[in-house]
């Protein structure tokens, strides 16, 4: 017979695989990280954090901005004239009528003034504006909020991933060397009789195909890891290994009414759109301002001098001093002042039906969560038990192939059943970290979760 010639492939292939799982392993072996140091880095290193940090720094600039609206504006300028030729001014001559001309000034002029305008009546405009801008500090503190939930969750979903494919291999690997151990089992077998050599032929194209699906898992595992290291800012040829496991912790979840009570005081979004609408609200008061009367209070102080000579001549600098009251009141625009603030209530309109619209979605959102949370646990509780049940299929069928009671196929048949189970449980398990983490992202609370509160 001529059916072992070939039948070394399955040992190198094996050689193969192991050294590309535990080679690997050997080397992330080098740098522990848990999933709090992972967000932690994400946190720290990540674009979109940097970002949204950014565009906090610049509302609370707008605040100062604000602020200076409602103080003085004081100038100062310094001028030098050189009169070329010395202004002439023309008066009547009392006698005969006619018109002299003369000349006044030096050749140079000198003059410095400092203006002071103090706002004191804008119809509410300053104060309005000065809100706008702490309410747009806010939101963007909201903002900053909400793209570091955004960030722990990826962060998150990325790690759980890479264990996902960790015990994925594992899976794989343990189905590979268990066809392996049958396959020798079958070709003992076949040398004693007990067997077909249908049967050695199909345990060896099973051990063959197998092979793949290892590496597949082995390809899938690197992707996740990369992944990770890209959210973290780390290198992609740093060496990293997770310390944290992928297992069930099962946990009473909180009603929808709960869970949306929380959202409402919790969900950055849901703030931000709430302060919006406020901004918009306070928005239709300061364009309404600029129809309205508007009065200031002026000062200025001015010295100068003229001599014809690069000096303050025989006078010297004269000072002089004045103040006034200024009331600037609009008077027509062309309607233009109108036209804004009708486009300041719709645009606060559509803030409130945002606003609106965002509470029925998180409601949706949160009850989504909240069932698929359900069915994933009872999922996985029927997985635990379903692996102990195919455990011992593979057993028996084992027991029953080496005695002769039962064909390859039954044997092939509990082994992949066995592969599925364990591959769905874990695979249940990351969905349960996953929508966990989602759920708290939905509620706001992510960041409390995880202890990252800042």
């Amino acid at each position: 017979m001529n059916v072992w010639i070939r039948y070394d492939g399955p040992f190198i292939g094996l050689l193969l695989i192991v050294f590309a799982v535990l080679w690997p392993q050997a080397l992330l072996a080098q740098q522990p990280l848990s999933l709090k140091q992972a967000i932690a880095l994400a946190l720290e290193r990540n674009e979109d954090i940097l970002i949204a940090k950014t565009d906090y720094d610049a509302a609370r600039a707008r605040v100062r901005e604000a602020v200076a609206d409602a103080l003085p504006n004081i100038s100062a300028n310094a001028l030098y004239i050189r009169n070329i030729q010395r202004p002439v001014f023309f008066f009547p001559n009392p006698i005969t009528g006619e018109q002299t001309a003369f000349r006044v000034g030096n050749i140079n002029a000198f003059s410095a003034t400092v203006n002071i305008q103090q706002p004191l009546y804008q119809a509410g405009k300053v104060g309005r504006a000065l809100k706008v801008a702490k309410l747009f500090r806010r939101f963007s503190e909201e903002g900053y909020r909400a793209t570091r939930g955004d960030v722990i969750l990826a962060t998150i979903d990325a790690y759980y991933q890479v264990l996902l494919a960790q015990k994925l291999i594992k899976v794989n690997r343990q189905t590979y060397e268990q066809a392996l151990e049958h396959l020798k089992n079958a070709r003992l077998l076949f040398q004693q009789g007990q067997v077909s050599e249908f049967d050695t032929l199909r345990a060896f194209v099973e051990t063959v195909n197998l092979q793949p699906l290892v590496l597949s898992a082995e390809n899938r595992y690197h992707i996740a890891l990369n992944n990770l290291s890209d959210i973290i800012d780390a290198p992609s040829d740093q060496p990293l290994t997770l310390t944290d496991s992928l297992v069930y912790r099962p946990e009473p979840l909180p009603s929808l009414e709960d869970a949306f009570a929380t959202a409402m005081q919790k969900r950055p979004e849901l703030n931000q759109i709430t302060l919006e609408a406020e901004m918009r609200k306070q928005n239709i008061g300061i364009v309404r301002a600029n129809i309205l009367p508007k009065l200031y209070l002026n000062g200025s102080w001015q010295t100068q001098a003229q001599s014809d000579k690069f000096d303050a001549g025989p006078q010297g600098f004269k000072n002089s001093i004045s103040a006034s009251v200024q009331l600037s009141v609009p008077i027509f625009d062309g309607l233009r002042t109108y036209a804004q603030i009708d486009q300041a209530r719709a645009e606060y309109r559509k803030a409130i039906y945002n606003l609106e619209k965002l509470k029925e979605q998180i409601r949706l959102q949160l009850k989504s969560l909240l069932f698929s949370l359900g069915e994933v646990e009872k999922s996985i509780e029927a997985q635990q038990q379903n692996m102990a049940q195919a455990r011992r299929a593979l057993e028996l069928a084992n027991l029953r192939y080496r005695e002769g009671q039962s064909t390859y196929l039954d044997l092939g048949d509990a082994r992949v059943a066995l592969n599925q189970a364990q591959s769905n449980y874990y695979q249940f398990v990351y969905n349960h970290h996953v929508l966990k983490a989602q759920l708290y992202r939905a509620m706001g609370v992510l960041s409390q979760k995880f202890e990252f509160n800042q």
